[in-house]
């Protein structure tokens, strides 16, 4: 199966800015990062985060979200992101996560470094930049899938970001669609009731989650110097261009 068949599915259902209640508008534009309440729908946990960063460009925050090597120093909870392998723009991703990161946030900067790496588990993203047309002009979108071939237990993710211009800054709107592992053995051995429940509780885990990856994001790249955004950026449009 292409690489992108799931994406294409679950990519049509993602949420967009104007799908938003005008209160939740307002608040975005005034700064604050909204992350919707998680969803579940046909076996996922759907959720969105939206966030205006002013006076960025679209091209440099998606340029160092492209710069998959160094994706560990925001995403929480991973200990190594790493590309091995690429077609085109499209990269396979190697992350090493610890899922404590979603009950225990703190236990990354609290626990020894040895301990808290002897407790991950690894999984392969393929990641894709793309272009993509907004109202106030060009944008660049980069999504992700678990690849078939690569899934453990039925797991499934699908997602992805996008940095379109925004009244002067960038509109930073990310989406994630994700099956946990082992879900569908869960289903066939519990009640129904005690996995919806479950679920429930996975899905509020998730907002938190996603809020934080968001955010983390932003404080990360805001930090970095301006010649090693302009080197990710020179990388990022070499692949574009590769991949046309």
């Amino acid at each position: 199966m292409p690489v992108w068949d799931d994406w294409q599915v679950v990519g049509r259902s993602f949420r967009r800015f104007d799908d938003l209640e005008e209160d939740r508008r307002a608040e975005v534009r005034r700064g604050t990062t909204h992350a919707t309440p998680v969803t579940i729908r046909d076996d996922l946990l759907w959720g969105s985060v939206f966030r205006f960063v002013r006076d960025v460009a679209p091209v440099a925050l998606a340029a160092v979200f492209h710069d998959y090597d160094g994706q560990v120093r925001f995403v929480p909870g991973m200990t190594e992101t790493r590309v091995v392998g690429w077609a085109g723009k499209c990269a396979r991703v190697y992350h090493r996560i610890n899922p404590l990161t979603f009950v225990a946030p703190a236990a990354q900067r609290r626990w020894p470094a040895a301990i808290y790496g002897a407790l991950t588990y690894a999984y392969f993203l393929d990641e894709e930049v793309f272009p993509v047309a907004a109202e106030e002009g060009e944008g660049y979108a980069i999504r992700w899938t678990i690849p078939v071939d690569t899934q453990v237990l039925g797991a499934r993710e699908n997602g992805e970001i996008q940095f379109t211009p925004f009244s002067g800054g960038t509109l930073v709107t990310y989406n994630n669609a994700t099956e946990p592992f082992g879900y569908r053995a869960l289903r066939a051995w519990l009640p129904d009731r005690f996995v919806e429940r479950g679920y429930g509780a996975l899905g509020e885990l998730a907002r938190d989650y996603y809020r934080r990856t968001v955010d983390g994001f932003v404080e990360s790249a805001s930090v970095l110097a301006a010649a090693e955004v302009g080197m990710a950026i020179e990388r990022m449009q070499l692949r574009l261009r590769e991949g046309s």
